[in-house]
């Protein structure tokens, strides 16, 4: 049977007083850029804490989900792979939102009543067409590499405020894999064939 320490020595000691050189640290954080001063650059993340790195830092440690040197053209299953495939990492992701029948009766009754006689077939198929692919998004952010029982990705939208709400994050959303039109990660721009 094995013991399991408690007292003092264990339970009382904040982090920074057990650190020591050669104890091995990780961290995990998302950051919104808050200004650039030459070579520095602002940083604050999703607890509103502040810091600033330099250059070098950005260049060699951040993923910009914005940021791309190449581009590549991939099919729709490929390009939800590689959506799927990057969990945890900054990206910007271009899709189209879920139709909601509200939107598309919305859509037809204003083609109704703003389209002579002659040529409403030609702008109905137009309206259908328009209303059934749902309306284009675009979301910066990151996902955890699920989805939930629709198909969908739970996805933090960091271009959102979070909220004032403590147990709601105000900056999800969900995305549809399925209608991913391109997307931006590990400095390659995936476009929709």
């Amino acid at each position: 049977m094995s013991a399991v320490m408690t007292g003092p020595s264990v339970t009382s000691k904040k982090k920074f007083e057990s650190i020591k050189v050669g104890s091995i640290a990780s961290e995990t954080q998302y950051y919104k850029v808050e200004a650039i001063q030459g070579e520095n650059v602002q940083l604050r993340n999703d607890s509103g804490e502040q810091c600033v790195v330099n250059k070098g830092y950005i260049n060699n440690f951040v993923d910009i989900a914005d940021y791309y040197i190449k581009e590549e053209i991939k099919n729709r299953t490929e390009l939800t792979q590689i959506f799927l495939s990057h969990p945890y990492t900054a990206l910007t992701v271009n899709f189209n939102k879920q139709v909601k029948s509200e939107d598309v009766l919305k859509e037809i009754l204003s083609t109704h009543l703003n389209t002579p006689p002659a040529q409403v077939e030609k702008a109905f198929k137009a309206t259908v067409k328009k209303a059934l692919e749902g309306e284009e998004r675009t979301a910066v952010g990151r996902h955890f590499g699920v989805t939930n029982e629709f198909g969908r990705v739970p996805f933090i939208d960091m271009d959102k405020e979070k909220g004032d709400k403590p147990d709601w994050d105000a900056r999800n959303i969900q995305v549809d894999p399925r209608t991913i039109n391109w997307l931006i990660v590990k400095g390659i721009k995936y476009k929709l064939k």
